[in-house]
């Protein structure tokens, strides 16, 4: 049995998927299997991926209609066989070493669940941009508090750890049918449950170019894991004195979302979430610039961002 099961969702991957795939096959640690899990993709995908896994026993295809890259991982966690698992998107990759990190962080911090490294965003000509992070150890070590990592970039995305998967399972997996934020709400209720251990070490490349993303498809409008319904049950299952940062967090979740929003020429759903998100104090001034971005014209908005040199 291996020691980790690699899960990778593709769907509509064909210029991507040797790249991610091919990182898993150039990892240092050899105890691992490969689960692809093609989400009713079209554009030839499964022809490219045949060729790459042909002759390896311990890679396989699964196929099914779409239904999203929820649906996808967790039919993945169904059909893995190892007691860890990671999540690669079909257009990220990994170091040759992102493995053997996670593994010995495993080692050092055995009790934890999830164990993590640094990841960089990779934009349009391959810029690399570093995240702006919140609230995690200089070198290697333990988040004490999740919650306190509001106001900078999640310190855990899909392709930057291994899981756990029992603990994943219990938490109840990834979140299906939504298009917005189901990794955020699955990390989050996994912090109420486990500890994260994280390597200062950068070892995930997230390609934030790519066509389809979950966070910019324009028929994005609703935003269901934000709604007040969802924060007062998580509210429900932590201590008294954490909840002010859960609502820190969550507001900050729904700034996130609103320049989403705006982005894509919502205004309407952006000052919807902004309205929720009013009362909190810590974030009152990117409140406030968030709220002029939504009301002002946008010829308007990038005519003061050229007059002085940002807004």
């Amino acid at each position: 049995m291996p020691l980790v099961s690699v899960i990778i969702p593709m769907y509509n991957s064909r210029q991507t998927i040797a790249r991610a795939v091919g990182s898993v096959f150039e990892q240092t640690v050899a105890d691992w299997e490969l689960v692809v899990v093609d989400d009713g993709s079209d554009d030839g995908s499964d022809r490219v991926l045949e060729e790459l896994v042909s002759g390896h026993h311990w890679a396989s295809v699964i196929r099914q209609a779409n239904a999203g890259a929820s649906a996808a991982r967790n039919r993945g966690m169904e059909e893995a066989n190892a007691g860890l698992v990671a999540f690669l998107d079909a257009d990220d990759q990994w170091t040759p070493d992102f493995l053997e990190t996670v593994l010995g962080l495993r080692e050092r911090f055995s009790d934890c669940s999830l164990w993590g490294t640094r990841y960089l965003l990779v934009g349009p000509h391959g810029l690399r941009l570093t995240p702006e992070w919140i609230g995690l150890p200089e070198s290697e070590g333990v988040i004490e508090n999740y919650l306190a990592t509001a106001g900078g970039s999640p310190p855990v995305v899909s392709g930057s750890a291994i899981i756990a998967k029992e603990c994943l399972l219990e938490a109840g997996g990834f979140p299906e049918g939504v298009r917005w934020g189901e990794d955020l709400d699955t990390w989050l209720r996994l912090s109420l449950r486990c500890h994260f251990a994280v390597s200062p070490h950068f070892c995930h490349l997230c390609y934030i170019d790519r066509p389809g993303r979950m966070s910019l498809r324009p028929q994005l409008r609703e935003y269901p894991l934000l709604t007040l319904e969802v924060e007062r049950a998580y509210a429900e299952k932590i201590n008294l004195l954490r909840r002010h940062e859960l609502a820190e967090y969550f507001h900050w979740l729904r700034l996130t979302a609103a320049g989403d929003s705006m982005r894509l020429g919502q205004r309407k759903t952006a000052r919807g979430l902004l309205e929720a998100a009013k009362t909190t104090e810590r974030f009152r001034a990117a409140w406030r610039r968030a709220v002029l971005k939504s009301i002002i014209p946008g010829w308007l908005m990038r005519l003061i961002t050229i007059v002085r040199g940002g807004f």
